[in-house]
C-alpha cells in the first residue's frame, strides 16, 4: 500500500457497501453522484473525519485515523467557513500555527506564503473574509487544506457554484498541484463538470506532451455522461480547447452508451451534428444492433461501433447474438464504420470475431492486463527514449 498516495479498501459505511479505490501521487480522481448519494461520507472517511463501519482507509501506509496520516491529507469542501472579521492571512496564520507546532523546519508566516501563492490569493492576503466572493472563499478553503505540505488532498463539490473563470483558474492550480505529486480525490454532484475537466485535462496533457503521441496516428475518447450531452456550451470550449492546445479536432472522440443514444434521440442527434461540425468523432459504445441507433449510423461524426459485451459473448453459443453481431460488423464496413469488441477474453472468442471481419478488441485474449504503474512507467520510458518493453503474449 506504501505505493499509493491514498487507498479506500471495502469501505461501507451509512449505505456504501464494498467501496474501493487507489490514488497513486499526482492522480486526480472523481467520485460523481446525486445530493445524497454518499460523496460526502465517502470523502470523510478518505480524510479520517469519519470511521468505517468495515473497511480500511490508508494515507501513504498509515492508517487515515493516524497522527502521520494527518499531516499528509488536506480536506476543503463547497461550504467553507471562516471567521468573517478576520482577513485572509490571519485565519491561515491561525491554522499555521497548528501546523507549525509538528513542524519546527518552517515558521508560521512560511507557512503562511507558500498556502498564499499555491492558492492564488496574494493579492487578497489583507481583505476581510466577510468581502470575499464565492470563488476566493474556495480559494481560501485551498490555501487552509495545503497549509504544512500535504500529499493528499480532498476536496467535497470543491467546484460548486463558480463561474467558469474561477473553474478555469482552480482547474489549473489543482493541476499543477498533482503535477508536484500531490493525490487528489474530488466529489462532484454534477457529472457534466467532470467531463468538461476530464477533457481539458486530456488536451492540456496532450498538448504539453506531443512528443509522446504525435509519431503516429493517434486518438484519444472520453466516455460523456447525459448530463454533458444537454449542455449546450461543452463542444464550444472543446473546440476553444482544442485551439488553445493546437491539437487537430479527429485526435479526440466522445463515447456515447447506446442506452443514452435512445433515451435522448434529440439531445444526442444536436451533439452529433454539432460533432461532425467541429472535427471531433464520434463511438457508440454497447452497440446492440437496435434498431432505434440505425438513422444515427448515417452520420459522418460516427467513427466507431464498440459491441456489447454481452452480444459477443453469447454469439458462440447462441445463433440469434450471432447473426447480430455479423449484421453488425456487416453494416459497419459497408457505412465505412470500425467496429470493436469489449471483453474478448477467450482465444475462440477473439478467433470468431477476426474471423468475421472485426476491426478491433479488447480483452485479456489480445493482450494481458496492465497495472497502472506499468503504463506509468513506459510513458517515463518515452519521454526518456528508452525502449517500451514488448507484450510476448
Amino acid at each position: 500500500m506504501t505505493d499509493y498516495a491514498l487507498t479506500l479498501f471495502d469501505i461501507a459505511v451509512r449505505g456504501l457497501r464494498g467501496v474501493s479505490l487507489a490514488l497513486l501521487p499526482g492522480e486526480i480522481a472523481g467520485v460523481v453522484g446525486p445530493a445524497g448519494a454518499g460523496k460526502t461520507t465517502l470523502l470523510q472517511v478518505a480524510a479520517g473525519c469519519m470511521r468505517p463501519t468495515r473497511g480500511e482507509a490508508w494515507v501513504w501506509g498509515c492508517r487515515v485515523t493516524d497522527a502521520n496520516a494527518r499531516k499528509l491529507i488536506g480536506y476543503a469542501g463547497d461550504q467553507a467557513a471562516f471567521p468573517r472579521s478576520l482577513r485572509v492571512r490571519e485565519v491561515l496564520l491561525y491554522y499555521a500555527r497548528l501546523h507549525a507546532a509538528a513542524d519546527l523546519e518552517r515558521t508560521p508566516h512560511g507557512l503562511v506564503r507558500e498556502a498564499l501563492e499555491l492558492a492564488g490569493l496574494g493579492a487578497a492576503r489583507n481583505l476581510l473574509v466577510g468581502t470575499l466572493g464565492h470563488a476566493d472563499l474556495q480559494r481560501l478553503a485551498l490555501a487552509q487544506a495545503l497549509l504544512g505540505g500535504r500529499r493528499v488532498l480532498v476536496l467535497d463539490e470543491f467546484f460548486t457554484n463558480l463561474d467558469a473563470i474561477a473553474r478555469r483558474d482552480l482547474r489549473g492550480r489543482i493541476a499543477r498541484l498533482a503535477a508536484e505529486g500531490v493525490a487528489v480525490l474530488i466529489a462532484a454532484r454534477d457529472p457534466a463538470a467532470l467531463d468538461e475537466h476530464t477533457v481539458q485535462e486530456l488536451l492540456a496533457w496532450l498538448g504539453a506532451n506531443r512528443a509522446l503521441w504525435n509519431g503516429v496516428p493517434t486518438s484519444f475518447t472520453v466516455n460523456l455522461s447525459i448530463a454533458t450531452l444537454e449542455d449546450e456550451r461543452f463542444l464550444t470550449k472543446v473546440g476553444a480547447a482544442l485551439n488553445t492546445h493546437g491539437i487537430a479536432a479527429e485526435t479526440l472522440g466522445f463515447e456515447i452508451a447506446e442506452s443514452l443514444c435512445g433515451q435522448q434521440r434529440a439531445k444526442v442527434e444536436r451533439f452529433f451534428a454539432q460533432c461532425e461540425k467541429l472535427g471531433v468523432w464520434i463511438a457508440i459504445d454497447d452497440f446492440s444492433f437496435d434498431s432505434q441507433m440505425l438513422p444515427l449510423l448515417r452520420s459522418k461524426a460516427l467513427r466507431m461501433l464498440k459491441l456489447d459485451a454481452r452480444l459477443t459473448a453469447a454469439a458462440l453459443r447462441d445463433k440469434l447474438s450471432q447473426a447480430m453481431v455479423v449484421a453488425s460488423v456487416q453494416a459497419a464496413k459497408v457505412l465505412g464504420i470500425h467496429c470493436s469488441a469489449k471483453k474478448a477474453d477467450s482465444h475462440a472468442s477473439l478467433q470468431y470475431l477476426a474471423a468475421i471481419g472485426l476491426d478491433y478488441a479488447q480483452g485479456t485474449a489480445p493482450t494481458r492486463t496492465v497495472p497502472l504503474e506499468a503504463i506509468a512507467t513506459i510513458v517515463d520510458s518515452r519521454s526518456g527514449g528508452n525502449p517500451i518493453p514488448e507484450n510476448n503474449e
